[in-house]
């Protein structure tokens, strides 16, 4: 057994469970019998939107030229996008929440753990 064992294992395990709750919830019944509707499209689309988007702003994508952004511009905007996802948007409670997950993430993996994150772009940064 190397490093990566227990994460291929959790891995695997985690992908099972899925599995199994997306099987039952595709062949669940309803209590009255009716369809269970329709696809929540807007939703899912801004969610792997906001999650792909803070994959690039975080580490950049040199092939098409855009730089990374670090990780408070990732957050922010990561928690922007998602906030989109639902019926109701205020800016303001979205710009409060962006805020303080951009500094309880830095406070957590750069500061309490000292991990080596880009936390500005680094045209303000340097």
């Amino acid at each position: 057994m190397g490093p990566g064992y227990f994460p291929l294992l959790l891995g695997v395990i985690l992908a099972i469970i899925g599995g199994i709750v997306m099987a039952r919830a595709l062949v669940v019944e309803t209590p009255d019998g009716d369809p269970i509707g329709r696809w929540a499209w807007k939703p899912l689309a801004f969610i792997i939107a906001a999650n792909f988007l803070f994959g690039i702003l975080l580490g950049g994508w040199p092939l098409l030229g855009i730089p990374a952004m670090g990780l408070i511009i990732a957050i922010v905007v990561l928690t922007f996008v998602a906030a989109l996802a639902g019926d109701e948007f205020k800016f303001i409670e979205v710009l409060i929440l962006a805020i303080l997950l951009a500094v309880g993430s830095w406070a957590a993996f750069v500061w309490g753990l000292n991990l080596q994150f880009q936390v500005w772009p680094s045209f303000i940064s340097g």
